[in-house]
């Protein structure tokens, strides 16, 4: 194997178009462009928040729903140290 044979190490994300054979002239994903399509985008800020929302609501209710739980569960068994 000579020097001319070994290619210089290319970082992995140069040129990451080339490696995934993909080129911006190419829309594989056939989304609507913002630019070119902007009603499709006209929503998305608020249900994205209304989705934020609800995740928060959800897991505030399951935390406050295991710390009850773990709350009670300590009460019941911490007597059990006392009585030893």
């Amino acid at each position: 194997m000579g020097a001319a044979e070994i290619a210089a190490p290319r970082c992995i994300f140069e040129d990451l178009n080339v490696m995934t054979g993909l080129s911006s002239a190419t829309n594989t994903t056939h989304l609507p462009h913002p630019e070119t399509h902007p009603e499709f985008y006209e929503d998305v800020v608020s249900k994205r928040l209304l989705a934020w929302l609800v995740d928060v609501l959800i897991i505030s209710l399951l935390t406050a729903f295991l710390s009850i739980f773990t709350l009670l569960t300590a009460l019941l068994i911490l007597p059990l140290f006392y009585a030893v």
